[in-house]
């Protein structure tokens, strides 16, 4: 497990307070770490989205990113396979900025499949976001609207099953 090692990490600011951990997709991407000064929360890079919500929930200004634009660049180069993850703020909510909002996300979804890159929409809840994001050309989504965030144990078991439970 590399804590605090990928492209998002926690500073020294960290309080300890688990909104970081509670407005996470991934179940144990946020790891509480009992420390001298109380409990911090550390990424697991194995397993964190780099979706940015835990930038947002947390109010402390204890996370951070690292730039890899040279990264990303150089993957491009060589024609690696990547994927661009649509953050959930970028999803239709209502508001009067949903024209400006739905011109960027078009076009940083048109941009990205000329590059040969797959986008996968993040956080979807509803059945508007979802239809917004496919009107959009998105990839992929997942979020709530499909499953819960899963522990690698009920993810493995749903994988051999054969059927669903319609009352789980």
């Amino acid at each position: 497990m590399e804590l605090n090692q990928g492209l998002i990490y926690t500073n020294s600011n960290c309080v300890g307070c688990h909104r970081c951990i509670s407005g996470c997709p991934v179940l144990g991407a946020n790891v509480s770490v009992k420390t001298e000064n109380g409990n911090h929360i550390y990424v697991d890079n194995d397993k964190c989205l780099h979706c940015g919500r835990c930038l947002t929930n947390c109010h402390h200004n204890a996370r951070e990113f690292r730039d890899d634009t040279s990264r990303f660049l150089t993957d491009l180069k060589r024609g690696e396979p990547i994927s661009l993850l649509v953050a959930p703020s970028f999803l239709d909510n209502g508001s009067n900025d949903d024209e400006r909002k739905r011109a960027v996300i078009k076009n940083i979804i048109s941009m990205a499949h000329e590059l040969g890159m797959t986008i996968v929409s993040e956080g979807i809840e509803t059945e508007r976001e979802l239809e917004y994001m496919k009107d959009l050309n998105s990839d992929f989504a997942q979020g709530y609207l499909f499953d819960k965030p899963l522990t690698r144990d009920e993810f493995e078991k749903r994988l051999i099953q054969r059927y669903y439970p319609l009352n789980a």
